[in-house]
């Protein structure tokens, strides 16, 4: 490229870039004119040019003349050289000011131009913000923390806090902020205003009356529901604390509050386990005393403490004498010397009914009579005197007397007794092909005495007029053979019993005496048993007592054991088995019931073979009772006789075997003898025919 080309390309972009400049000049004039600006003033505004729109910190006036000779410098500055004209920055510092480019203002100190450039207000107390301005013309205090009143400066001195509803202490604001009340007295929660507000005392454990406070306070216990101040460990305090029992009361020997009804208060405060509390009196007394007994009896003094039974017991029973005498069932009460007594002895027998003993009971001549001969039998001399039997007039001789026959206590004819018998009485004649039937009234059943136990012929008339049991519908009676007289005790609640005699043969008839409709106390009844001949009788005597009490009928056991046997036993459950060895011939049974006043009984407990039952029978104080069955499996003893037809058949199958087997030899042996013979009888065929073969050689050679 050539220099003047070059010149060319300079001078282009020179009037470009003028033309660039004048148009972006012009541009902002337009602009400022149309905000109300001029950057040229004309000749007629020069006078009234001072810029107004900008506020100087300092007065800098145009000069008409410098504004026009040169706008760039419209001020008149003054020189060691003499008046000149200048721009606005030289003018600013010629009157000791610092021109600040950025606004166009003069500003009369390096800290103004700081102070406002920063967005601040100069005064004549230095910088200071818009905010802090407006603070102190309201006329409060401009701090470090901003603008704040002197009341507000004040409260921050004193260690407050200032917050839009005045001064407060950091213990307000903080309780404030919990949602409480701030008062004279402090913090307090609205709760807590509400119980003083009502007369009430606030405390730790919430609002509180004057009263519970005054309790508390001295260590005492209140109770909210009852209004009411008690002291611990004290009788008020032991009731209020039970729905205000009055029956619970402190006991010091544990330190606890109990129920003075109860027989473990009794047992605490006593120290003595014996003690139990009696509702009767409302005390607590020691059951093992007489007192205790006749108070829980109803203050009845016949009642005492029996050391063999360790119960009450009434002392004008026979319970109570066979008890405090051994369980001797001898012993019995007489009301008529008010003790108990033998009755097996004649000074039983003198103070009660009879002269002597005899007989197994108490009976004076006339009675020894009739017991020796039968009911209707007279005794002919002195009711003192010693016993004699020949003056002893039986009813059946009394009978005899009469022709008659004595049956059922009553003289019969041949023919009545006949006809009873079922038999047809003919020419003086009973033609019988029975000795009478069953069912008959006040005979036993067949069903109790069987005839096979029994044996009798039709031609042997029976002379036994004993009983075998005597079952009853209430009351426990334990039958033993030969006792004649038992006394048995029932529940207050009977008042009417069932006497069901079992007679020992079951062709004698029986009578019994007596009301069945029960009074308290003691009820007698008699039973008179009248042997098939109609001679020979026999007199039970049955004293039921309806006690004041119910007796008890609890006749479970709590637990029975069976020595070297486990039965996992349970109350409910009756039957068990127990598997013996050959050896046992009996169980080694433990039963204790529940009840210690029911009488146990174990049957069939010797000579135990296999599927023998043996019985354990519980009878409870009211006669009522539980039985329970223990099945016996045993192992069979071993006998010879019963393995016989085995060996037998064992022997005969050993010895056809044996014959078998020879039988086989045998024929094997046979066999043998005829082989070897065929062999033999092979071996000369084949040798004859080589003979043959040879003498047919033979000819043809000699052909």
């Amino acid at each position: 490229m050539s220099k003047k080309s070059l010149l060319y390309i300079i001078i282009i972009i020179f009037v470009l870039t003028s033309g660039f400049f004048l148009a972006s000049n012009y541009k902002s004039s337009i602009e400022m004119k149309s905000r109300g600006e001029n950057i040229v003033p004309s000749v007629k505004d020069v006078e009234d040019i001072k810029q107004p729109q900008i506020e100087f910190k300092m007065d800098m006036n145009t000069n008409a003349e410098c504004l026009n000779v040169d706008q760039s410098a419209p001020y008149l500055c003054s020189g060691e050289n003499g008046d000149y004209c200048c721009d606005a920055s030289t003018y600013c510092t010629s009157l000791g000011g610092v021109y600040n480019s950025a606004n166009g203002v003069c500003y009369n100190s390096q800290d103004e131009l700081t102070c406002e450039s920063t967005g601040n207000v100069w005064t004549e107390n230095g910088c200071k913000s818009q905010e802090q301005i407006n603070c102190e013309n309201d006329g409060n205090v401009w701090t470090a923390s901003g603008c704040k009143s002197q009341e507000q400066i004040n409260c921050e001195n004193d260690g407050n806090v200032w917050t839009a509803n005045g001064c407060k202490s950091q213990a307000q604001i903080n309780c404030e902020n919990d949602g409480n009340v701030w008062t004279a007295s402090g913090c307090k929660s609205q709760a807590q205003i509400n119980c003083e507000n009502d007369g009430n005392v606030w405390t730790a454990n919430g609002c509180k009356s004057q009263a519970q406070y005054t309790c508390e306070s001295a260590g005492n216990i209140w109770f909210e529901n009852y209004n009411r101040c008690a002291e611990p460990n004290s009788n008020s305090y032991c009731q209020l604390s039970n729905n205000n029992n009055s029956n619970y009361v402190y006991v010091s020997q544990n330190g606890s509050c109990m129920d003075k009804t109860t027989t473990a208060y009794c047992v605490v405060v006593n120290g003595d386990n014996n003690y139990v509390y009696v509702t009767q009196n409302n005390s607590c007394m020691s059951k093992v005393t007489d007192s205790y007994c006749a108070v829980v009896n109803g203050n009845n003094n016949n009642f005492v403490y029996v050391t063999q039974k360790s119960r009450c017991m009434d002392k004008t029973t026979d319970t109570y004498c066979s008890a405090i005498n051994g369980d001797n069932s001898n012993f019995i009460y007489v009301p008529e010397q008010s003790k108990c007594m033998n009755n097996k002895t004649d000074a039983y027998c003198i103070a009660t009914r009879g002269t002597h003993f005899s007989g197994g009971g108490c009976r004076s001549n006339a009675d020894e009579c009739v017991a020796l001969e039968g009911t209707g039998a007279k005794y002919r001399g002195e009711a003192n005197e010693k016993y004699s039997s020949g003056k002893c007039d039986s009813l059946a001789d009394q009978c005899s007397r009469q022709g008659k026959v004595l049956y059922g206590g009553v003289c019969k004819t041949h023919q009545e007794m006949c006809e009873i018998r079922k038999g047809k009485w003919k020419n003086g004649t009973c033609i019988s092909n029975n000795n009478g039937g069953n069912g008959v009234s006040g005979k036993t059943s067949n069903k109790d005495n069987n005839k096979e136990d029994n044996p009798k012929t039709d031609d042997v008339i029976g002379t036994d007029a004993t009983l075998s049991n005597i079952i009853l519908s209430s009351g426990r009676l334990m039958f033993t053979p030969g006792t004649l007289d038992y006394r048995v005790e029932v529940s207050s609640n009977v008042e009417s019993i069932t006497i069901e005699p079992v007679t020992t043969d079951p062709d004698a008839t029986f009578v019994v005496n007596g009301d069945t409709k029960l009074k308290p106390g003691e009820n007698p009844f008699t039973i008179v048993v009248t042997a098939e001949d109609g001679k020979a009788t026999l007199t039970y005597n049955v004293i039921i007592v309806r006690t004041d009490r119910i007796l008890s009928s609890n006749s479970k056991a709590s637990l029975i054991e069976i020595a070297n046997h486990e039965i996992n036993f349970d109350k409910d459950q009756t039957d068990y088995e127990v598997d013996l060895t050959i050896d046992e011939d009996e169980l080694d049974i433990k039963v204790t019931a529940e009840d210690n006043l029911s009488i146990t009984e174990i049957l069939g407990n010797e000579g135990l073979q296999n599927g023998d039952i043996v019985t354990v029978k519980l009878t409870a104080e009211d006669g009522s009772y539980t039985v329970y069955a223990i099945k016996v499996n045993k192992e069979e003893p071993f006998n010879i006789k019963d393995y016989i037809p085995y060996i037998i058949a064992g022997v005969a199958g050993l010895l056809l075997i044996i014959v078998g087997a020879a039988i086989l030899r045998g024929r094997k042996s046979n066999d043998s003898e005829e082989e070897e013979e065929f062999d033999s009888k092979k071996d000369k065929i084949k040798d004859k025919s080589k003979d043959d073969v040879k003498d047919d050689f033979k000819m043809k050679s000699k052909d």
